[in-house]
């Protein structure tokens, strides 16, 4: 992979082969020396500049894992990079509370609840100023999710904006609604489904929706599959992270344009099942180890943090606590996060 994401293999397929030993096992591997040096002007330097591992036509990576190295290498030669498959653990549950709710089940309406609000759907009609005239809402009713869900499958997280509703659906009484993808209690009178969002759902949504993490070109965007509550996503999250770090070392930017769209849409689609959360306090550990303030990494792992922070603290308390005595700098960031969204 070069510099302008086109892998040009007659440039390199004639060069000499470059010997990098990796991780505290030493592991001998060889790269063309073109290929490598194609990848970022430091790694040029390294291998064609006056340094000593550009005379021995060798380098040492102690800190570079050999899964890490092996992707890297399959990504400069096809431009993309496979990822570990989830660990199939048998225990079933944090304290026993897996939900059996699946991702795609509709929540349930109950008595308490901050984060959605659904309009009644019931005894709208026959009331007077059913055309729109006079008609003041009813009160509306308390809807939280019953889960385990992911970010992208929380019920009113994907939602349509409609303004000024009354006119678009011929007077139906709501004038301003957020209208979820999938129903949860419809209107009576024009068919929609107003929800109003909480700062927690929209926060939710700007992260789904965030344009800062796409795919680098030609590179077709990464879909995985929600993960089931006996599968542990740990490795396939520092996957990602330790190549953005490789890349960030290196100054190989796609890469890590590549590790961090990656990441950001698997943390989109992880399903909270509350055994399955401590994946999330083990990237924070190493990110924070690993990256500068202001890192953009950092600034990703942050923001979803501070979505599932009340998950993050009621499944795994001694872990939350851990994180925020040991980083301050995460502890200060996600309290900035989370103050968002209660002004």
């Amino acid at each position: 992979m070069t510099a302008n994401g086109k892998v040009d293999y007659e440039s390199f397929l004639t060069s000499k082969p470059f010997k990098i030993i990796v991780g505290p096992e030493k592991k001998e591997f060889h790269i063309h020396s073109g290929l490598l040096s194609q990848q970022s002007e430091p790694l040029n330097v390294l291998v064609n500049g006056p340094m000593k591992e550009a005379t021995r036509q060798q380098i040492e990576w102690p800190d570079i894992d050999v899964s890490t190295f092996v992707r890297f290498s399959q990504w400069a030669y096809s431009g993309n990079y496979t990822n570990p498959g989830p660990l199939i653990t048998t225990d079933e549950s944090k304290d026993g509370q897996i939900e059996t709710l699946q991702v795609g089940d509709q929540p349930k309406i109950i008595d308490s609840g901050e984060e959605l609000f659904a309009s009644p759907s019931k005894n709208l009609k026959g009331r007077k100023g059913h055309k729109g005239k006079n008609l003041k809402a009813a009160t509306p009713s308390p809807i939280a999710p019953v889960g385990p869900f992911s970010l992208v499958s929380w019920p009113g997280v994907e939602v349509e904006i409609q303004v000024e509703h009354n006119n678009v659906w011929g007077g139906c009484p709501t004038t301003r609604v957020e209208i979820p993808k999938h129903s949860v209690r419809d209107c009576a009178y024009c068919g929609m489904n107003p929800i109003k969002m909480g700062k927690k759902i929209a926060s939710m949504r700007a992260f789904v929706e965030s344009a800062d993490y796409p795919p680098p070109q030609d590179i077709v965007a990464y879909r995985p599959q929600p993960n089931g509550s006996c599968e542990d996503y740990s490795d396939t999250m520092l996957c990602h992270a330790s190549l953005y770090v490789l890349g960030d070392q290196y100054n190989i930017t796609l890469l890590q344009q590549l590790a961090l769209h990656k990441l950001h849409t698997t943390l989109q689609h992880f399903v909270l099942h509350p055994a399955r959360l401590d994946a999330i306090p083990k990237l924070v550990n190493y990110v924070w180890n690993n990256t500068m303030p202001t890192d953009k990494l950092r600034n990703l792992v942050l923001t979803y943090c501070a979505c599932i922070a009340e998950d993050l603290i009621k499944y795994f308390p001694a872990e939350f606590e851990s994180l925020v005595e040991d980083i301050p700098e995460f502890a200060s960031g996600l309290m900035a996060n989370i103050l968002l969204r209660l002004t």
